[in-house]
């Protein structure tokens, strides 16, 4: 597809890791996104030249088609398109070029599910510590559990039908929009420091009768070395 620079159909934006690790130059345009999933390739043009067919085409639809309008006494949108219907395919028989080979080089469009997914605006936003999602100034509550994996983003697809769609990967999600953030329930309030006194273990208190602290009273002026050897300070 042959496409001038336009923001439309190339991004602005400054190239991510994502699209380092993907071997691109530069980030994708939602545009270019659903193209490369078709296999359709992207050329922009660079020079007003290289679009001349199609800037004499739209020549075409803003000098002649208006004269043909006024004179086929189209007054209304609905006149105009019942006007279209006719005046194109008359207009294509007449320009039209004969292709070189008759054969159909078309490939065969995916299933509509697919399609669908691939047509649909798709944005990554980060999964919150409660469990929420911000698209577009909104607020989304997950009702998904997370059996171990929790994600740290979340697809968000807008359908042609205008539905959104929050996924993981490829699994849609249940979610619910809400008017504001869950609030966390406030934490108990932390004793002042130096409030509680320090309590010493009784004398017969079971961490008093452990093994190692008569071992640590039997060794306590011994010298040990941390190898195979015996203890050098025995005997002397």
């Amino acid at each position: 597809m042959y496409v001038d620079r336009h923001t439309t159909y190339r991004s602005p934006g400054k190239r991510t890791l994502v699209d380092e690790l993907a071997g691109r130059t530069r980030p994708q345009s939602q545009f270019e996104r659903a193209l490369e999933a078709l296999g359709v390739r992207v050329i922009p043009a660079y020079s007003p030249q290289a679009k001349g067919r199609i800037e004499r085409l739209f020549g075409t639809y803003q000098d002649r088609l208006i004269k043909e309008l006024r004179l086929a006494g189209a007054k209304t949108r609905e006149e105009a398109n019942a006007f279209l219907e006719a005046y194109l395919p008359s207009y294509n028989r007449r320009f039209s070029v004969t292709a070189q080979s008759p054969l159909d080089l078309h490939r065969p469009a995916p299933p509509r599910p697919v399609l669908h997914r691939i047509l649909a605006m798709r944005e990554t936003h980060a999964l919150r510590n409660d469990n929420t999602v911000q698209h577009q100034t909104k607020t989304y509550l997950l009702h998904d559990r997370w059996n171990g994996h929790r994600p740290k983003t979340i697809q968000a697809e807008v359908r042609l039908n205008g539905k959104l769609y929050l996924l993981d990967g490829d699994r849609p999600l249940r979610y619910r929009g809400v008017a504001e953030r869950p609030r966390r329930a406030p934490a108990p309030p932390r004793p002042p420091h130096g409030s509680q006194r320090r309590r010493t273990p009784a004398p017969d208190h079971p961490w008093r009768q452990f093994d190692y602290v008569q071992r640590l009273n039997q060794f306590k002026h011994r010298t040990l070395l941390t190898s195979r050897t015996e203890d050098i300070s025995i005997g002397r």
